[in-house]
């Protein structure tokens, strides 16, 4: 407050005065966890700690972590937008519409996967990846945010103390839910098959690269890769269904970002892109090439117009018109040397001249 900036506070709700563990006492990340309420502190503990270790643009920092005047744990973060504009609120907003509609939305993706490559280097899986956990600020900001149920192999011994301890089992409501060793943590729609089995502790980093996988179908084709009306349907889908291709669902699709995307959600993990940074490479480069290609129309374009010029000038004019030609041909990105185009344009040069 002194220094009058606006932050946001994560804490518990009220609950009736709990005397202290001998372990939280003693300033034990571990406490028993009978009391539902030394548990909920003790997951609230740890996701500040987590989340002031990663010290990264895409995460939101963490400035104070305390306790009220009753005791209750709390920590302040970032404020990091308002109105919570999230990557889920804008695939919503641009729901039926064309895929260039949503390509900008690939800015705010790449930025998700820098900062999840960077937990990925600190050994920290986030496990509950999802459009509605990316927060989209102004000027460019995007954060990863809840990062509570995240594995942290630097801290096996906060284990103990996973939101997994008080989950409910796989439901047929739709709610994968957070459950116990054999059942599921994260969110239905975007678990990776091995996720989907309950076994928590096969869960790695490309289980995120199959997630991040669902979130670019997302932005390519508009909706997710697997229908489902319960969360035991999703489960059996994404262990035993291929997915469609995003190019079949919306022909306008890239067959490039199309195949990577199909790659990322392959069932067995060993065929997928072998890390987070592989995943957004793909992507990179797909954009670099995009952006070659309208540049090398342009050029084209520019070549083609002064040829047709050069056919009605006087010869000395014609034979600078064509240099001219041959200089914006030869001035093509790299990336663009086998464009159909161009060996017709280099050969009306040589008609020309």
């Amino acid at each position: 407050a002194s220094l009058g900036r606006d932050v946001a506070i994560k804490t518990l709700p009220p609950g009736p005065p709990q005397p202290p563990s001998a372990d939280a006492a003693a300033g034990r990340t571990r406490v028993p966890l009978a009391d539902p309420r030394d548990r909920d502190e003790a997951r609230l503990r740890r996701e500040a700690r987590l989340t002031a270790a990663l010290e990264h643009p895409g995460v939101p920092p963490v400035y104070e972590v305390g306790e009220s005047s009753g005791g209750t744990p709390y920590y302040a973060m970032r404020l990091v937008a308002r109105d919570r504009r999230t990557l889920a609120t804008e695939l919503a907003r641009l729901e039926g519409r064309r895929f260039e509609a949503r390509i900008p939305l690939l800015d705010a993706f790449l930025r998700v996967c820098d900062t999840v490559a960077y937990a990925h280097a600190k050994g920290i899986v986030h496990r509950d990846l999802e459009p509605a956990n990316v927060v989209i600020g102004d000027y460019g900001v995007v954060f990863v945010v809840d990062w509570g149920l995240a594995k942290w192999r630097a801290h096996p011994e906060d284990e103990g103390v996973r939101p997994a301890d008080d989950a409910e089992p796989l439901a047929d409501d739709g709610d994968l839910g957070l459950t116990r060793k054999g059942s599921v943590l994260g969110t239905p729609g975007y678990l990776s098959p091995e996720a989907a089995t309950g076994n928590m502790s096969d869960v790695d980093e490309r289980s995120e690269v199959f997630t991040l996988g669902v979130m670019l179908f997302e932005i390519l084709t508009g909706r997710l890769p697997f229908r489902f009306a319960t969360g035991r349907e999703y489960a059996a889908q994404v262990r035993s269904v291929e997915p469609p291709e995003a190019v079949a669902l919306d022909p306008a699709v890239p067959r490039s970002l199309s195949d990577l995307c199909h790659l990322a959600l392959a069932r067995d993990r060993a065929r997928r892109p072998p890390s987070v940074e592989a995943l957004a490479s793909g992507i990179r480069d797909w954009r670099a090439r995009s952006d070659a290609e309208r540049e090398a129309l342009r050029l084209l374009a520019e070549a083609k117009g002064v040829l047709d010029r050069a056919a009605s000038l006087p010869p000395e004019d014609a034979r600078r018109a064509v240099s001219r030609a041959r200089a914006l041909v030869e001035s093509l990105p790299a990336l663009v040397a086998d464009h159909p185009e161009l060996a017709a344009v280099r050969a009306d040069c040589d008609r020309v001249t």
